[in-house]
């Protein structure tokens, strides 16, 4: 399947599920291509909160789609990768265990 081809049944499935895509800055570009709004985790879910799509895919990690989560709630946030984590949290997690 050609980018172009992808991108065109993404945007038939998000009309199709009232579905919205974010990215995060961080995310390879063919993933910031497919996405309706790209930038950082507090930008992409204060777009969530005001985006009226009833199904919203976090290209992030899961913290970032837990607070849309919050902002947003009677819609579904759904994680492409619900093991995709941040570096900075797991370390502060360690560090802060170690003390």
């Amino acid at each position: 399947m050609t980018h172009e081809s992808l991108i065109e049944k993404l945007s038939r499935l998000k009309a199709q599920r009232r579905a919205v895509i974010l990215a995060h800055n961080y995310q390879r570009p063919e993933v910031q291509d497919a996405a309706d709004y790209v930038g950082d985790s507090l930008g992409l879910s204060r777009q969530a909160a005001v985006t009226q799509a009833e199904v919203i895919l976090f290209c992030g990690v899961d913290f970032m789609a837990e607070t849309a989560a919050i902002l947003c709630p009677g819609r579904k946030v759904l994680v492409p990768d619900p093991r995709a984590g941040c570096r900075w949290r797991i370390w502060s997690a360690r560090a802060n265990s170690a003390r």
